[in-house]
């Protein structure tokens, strides 16, 4: 697709709503949109109660997917990023509603964590605003989550997802049949369990200066359309935006509203009446405890963000990546030098070995294995004993950005299987990943642990490590050393089995220059 224009779609499964982004790209990474689309899917409905997604919602989820999908094969889409955010991320039953989508809207879904959902819709928001060095604080309320971000035009300082959502709080305090007048005691319950959510957030944020206050997002845009038209007899026109106080007489007032009479309150979506009343207790609490005085909206969203990400990624979309890999690893005072060294044998290894035929992993997985490289000893921040399985633990918990969900388990995996046990499907690490991940996960997990037995005493004794042709049943691996290498080497020998095991060869090597043969690994 170098050189040419091209097309792409991206589309957000949001809890709420599905929406979806059509976008031609020219060679030098410019853009013009040319359909954005979004349908009510309620996929969230109901599952805050028993953690699970209802069948009608996944099948309304599935029809809605399929119209996307078919929208952009038809404007030509040659590819299409899909992503699930907070009801797909905490579904217990999420692995039936991605098998359908991609059986039947031919659709991959990656499930980004809440940090990573901030910084996409921080990207997809800032980058269609002019607001040079001022501290912008963007909100999000989605059906199940609320985004908090802080930033300048070219960066964040701050991201932060509160479980905190307009459906969530909907289906927590209101039953199913619910269509009465929401009394003050009621709106003051959902208030109360909002700012439970926020504490923490809002004294991260007390330090920073805020000069301007953006929503996304169709519950602020709803509340401050219905602001315009119930308090100014106004239509939509230029920016839309609103007050404090504003928010807080739009949310009394539809609080004295039945359902049937907020369905055709002025400047209402019809569609979010039911969920309106918590969705305005969300953004009245937010503002009021940060203190903000008003609103103004931006009509952009995660899928631009999806779109800028991918643009980047043409770029220098790893240095995000990176930059998150390092920060999160220098917190657990990692050994850098090491994990730098055993990123650089493992790496080397990886692709020598696809050169001969070992493997056919490409890029992606070579990439995931130099960060879980960077990351398989910071469990030993922890402990060193068992500090594997603490490794696992971070990585998988650790909210790194630029990442979607099934690469972070990818990358904890591995970090878990560079040393003791091999990957076991009865292993709840290694278990729930799907096939494909299954596989790269035993590949990239023997690099690594031919890497860290390379590099065992921390020393950079040994300096090169890649693989030669060698034999049908043998797999070479060619090394060039120092002299006072044996440490390296016996680790190296130990691995053997596992390598056997793995590749079905017998892992053989040898020292270059002189290309002395040492004794095979025992098998």
């Amino acid at each position: 697709m170098e050189g040419r224009p091209h097309r792409a779609a991206f589309i957000d499964l949001g809890t709420n709503s599905i929406r979806i982004l059509i976008a031609e790209i020219d060679p030098g990474r410019t853009y013009s949109i040319l359909r954005q689309e979004k349908e009510v899917a309620r996929l969230g409905e109901g599952l805050f109660g028993d953690g699970l997604l209802e069948p009608e919602a996944i099948d309304r989820a599935v029809q809605i997917a399929k119209t996307f999908r078919q929208l952009a094969d038809a404007h030509g889409a040659e590819e299409i990023v899909c992503v699930g955010t907070s009801a797909t991320r905490e579904a217990e039953n999420r692995d039936e509603l991605i098998l359908r989508l991609h059986d039947e809207a031919g659709l991959d879904v990656r499930i980004v964590s809440g940090r990573e959902e901030a910084r996409l819709i921080y990207l997809g928001v800032s980058s269609g605003l002019n607001i040079g060095k001022q501290n912008a604080l963007f909100i999000d309320i989605g059906g199940g989550s609320t985004e908090l971000m802080l930033g300048d035009q070219n960066q964040h300082y701050y991201l932060d997802s509160l479980k905190l959502g307009s459906v969530r709080l909907t289906n927590l305090f209101f039953p199913v049949d619910f269509s009465d007048r929401v009394s003050p005691k009621k709106y003051g319950r959902l208030q109360e369990y909002a700012r439970n959510a926020t504490i923490r957030a809002v004294q991260r944020l007390e330090p920073f200066s805020i000069d301007l206050t953006i929503g996304s997002s169709g519950t602020i845009t709803n509340m401050c359309e219905i602001a315009q038209a119930m308090l100014y007899k106004k239509k939509r026109e230029g920016l839309l935006k609103a007050s404090l106080a504003d928010i807080q007489t739009v949310a009394a007032r539809l609080c004295g509203m039945t359902l049937a009479e907020r369905r055709n309150a002025p400047g209402i979506n019809p569609e979010r009446a039911d969920i309106i009343v918590a969705g305005a207790a969300i953004i009245q609490t937010v503002m009021e405890e940060l203190k903000l005085k008003s609103i103004q909206v931006s009509e952009r969203g995660l899928q631009h963000g999806l779109l800028l990400d991918y643009l980047t990624r043409a770029g220098d979309r790893g240095s995000i990546r990176l930059w998150s890999v390092l920060q999160f690893a220098r917190a657990c005072r990692f050994d850098e030098a090491h994990a730098e060294r055993v990123a650089a044998l493992a790496l080397e290894m990886f692709e020598s070995a696809r050169e001969v035929g070992l493997h056919s992993l490409g890029e992606q997985e070579a990439e995931l294995l130099r960060y879980a490289a960077l990351l398989h000893d910071v469990g030993g921040f922890l402990s060193y004993s068992n500090h594997q399985a603490h490794s696992y633990y971070f990585i998988i918990n650790a909210d790194l950005l630029g990442f979607d969900q099934t690469e972070i388990a990818i990358m904890a995996s591995a970090a878990f299987y560079h040393r003791k046990s091999l990957p076991k499907r009865k292993h709840p690490e290694f278990g729930p990943l799907d096939a494909k991940s299954q596989s790269a996960v035993r590949v990239l997990a023997i690099f690594l642990r031919l890497a860290e037995s390379l590099d065992r005493g921390h020393a950079n004794r040994v300096q090169s490590a890649r693989f030669v042709k060698s034999g049908p049943r043998a797999a070479k691996l060619q090394l060039s050393a120092d002299a006072d290498s044996a440490l390296e080497l016996w680790g190296l020998e130990a691995q053997g089995k596992a390598f056997l095991k793995t590749f079905d060869r017998q892992l053989e090597f040898e020292l270059a220059p002189s290309l002395e043969r040492l004794s095979p690994a025992p098998s």
